[in-house]
């Protein structure tokens, strides 16, 4: 089945309005201790798929997840267990079946995570929407990094209410935007890597260079993840964060700013933008620069400027299926 959620970091100074908030819409304590698998080289990661097993409450559950077709939406495979244990079979005809056919290798625990969760479940526009406050920790070996996330599910209904009830929270409690999942941040401390590392650009493959459309997503998404990851950073989602690398996370923030408008600039003639997506996020960065990137990486117009320019990519995704 496929997953759509939103993921932002809370900011020190915004957690307890967010857990007052969650109080007060009736949300219900969820202990959940999860231990996430691969080989020792990370043949899993690689393909960015994660295997779990998680205790939630008293019953385990055994969960694959993989790549969909934009940043907030996920193939995950969910199947209860008895024990501990894992059971590979249930993948023999299911679409991540590839990945753990290829594997040449043991799987082994490579990191957990021991979380707190509030949860609760809403209607808002007509959709029902998960909110999940997840404080807690993610550790491998002697490494470990702590967890400060609110995640906005979508269980039914248009993506629109989704991106409409997480702008308003935006909004309220000063959130961050971020694309990672606790299992990439696990795997990065499994891999004995900076979780501080800057982000920089990737190279693009266009997977078809005659689908203009395609292109544009590919392209854009890039940027988008960029800019997002490099913000994240320096709003101190990893911990504080050194004058030296503000100025560094602030430079490649801004980059990825202007390389998405480069990007909107150069397929626009093309046509494969039926509109020009955030005007907001037009009007805001006209005279970015990095020095405004460093001291405003919290600021909710920045963060509404990128979760506009994301609601903008799903949407044309979604037209395109």
């Amino acid at each position: 089945m496929l997953e759509r959620e939103l993921k932002f970091y809370v900011p020190t100074n915004q957690r307890d309005g967010v857990a007052r908030a969650m109080h007060a819409l009736g949300s219900t304590t969820l202990p959940l201790h999860a231990c996430y698998f691969d080989t020792m080289q990370g043949d899993l990661a690689k393909n960015r798929i994660a295997l779990r097993l998680r205790l939630e409450d008293q019953q385990w559950v055994q969960t694959i997840k993989a790549p969909g077709p934009d940043k907030v939406t996920h193939i995950e495979l969910n199947h209860p267990r008895p024990e501990a244990s894992l059971d590979l079979s249930v993948y023999q005809n299911s679409s991540v079946a590839y990945a753990l056919a290829g594997l040449n290798d043991t799987l082994v625990m490579r990191y957990e995570t021991i979380i707190s969760r509030e949860v609760v479940t809403i209607n808002h526009q007509g959709c029902s929407i998960e909110l999940a406050y997840d404080l807690g920790t993610i550790r491998s070996r002697q490494w470990q990094t702590q967890v400060y996330e609110l995640e906005f599910e979508q269980l039914t209904g248009d993506v629109n209410g989704l991106f409409d009830l997480a702008l308003q929270w935006l909004y309220r409690h000063s959130l961050v935007l971020d694309f990672r999942s606790k299992a990439q941040r696990g795997n990065t401390l499994a891999m004995g890597q900076s979780l501080h590392a800057v982000r920089k650009a990737h190279d693009i493959v266009i997977n078809d260079p005659t689908n203009l459309r395609q292109a544009y997503l590919q392209s854009a998404n890039e940027y988008l993840a960029h800019s997002v990851a490099n913000a994240n950073l320096l709003a101190g989602s990893e911990g504080p964060v050194s004058t030296d690398m503000a100025r560094r996370y602030a430079q490649q923030l801004s980059l990825g700013i202007r390389y998405l408008l480069s990007c909107w600039e150069q397929f626009q003639p093309w046509g494969p933008i039926e509109n020009r997506p955030a005007p907001v996020f037009l009007e805001y960065f006209a005279a970015y620069d990095q020095d405004q990137a460093i001291t405003q990486a919290i600021n909710p117009q920045l963060q509404s400027a990128l979760l506009q320019v994301l609601h903008g990519l799903v949407s044309t995704a979604e037209r395109l299926d």
